[in-house]
């Protein structure tokens, strides 16, 4: 496909996949611990946690089928 045939195809999934009722928002209180697998979600980390920290530990393993 060319740009011009594939873009409306794209535009269309990219919508669908973040539509709202397919969102998850957390509500963040001190404690607390956030997981998902990049593999199987969309992520956008929005800047609402103030001039508390953010600390990030990232864990890969290898393997198939884990979606």
């Amino acid at each position: 496909m060319t740009v011009e045939e594939s873009r409306p195809i794209l535009d269309w999934l990219l919508g669908h996949a973040t539509r709202y009722d397919f969102t998850y928002r957390h509500a963040w209180s001190q404690g607390d611990v956030v997981i998902w697998d990049n593999r199987c979600t969309l992520h956008y980390a929005v800047h609402d946690y103030g001039d508390a920290p953010r600390v990030l530990h990232r864990l890969t393993i290898k393997g198939e089928n884990f979606c």
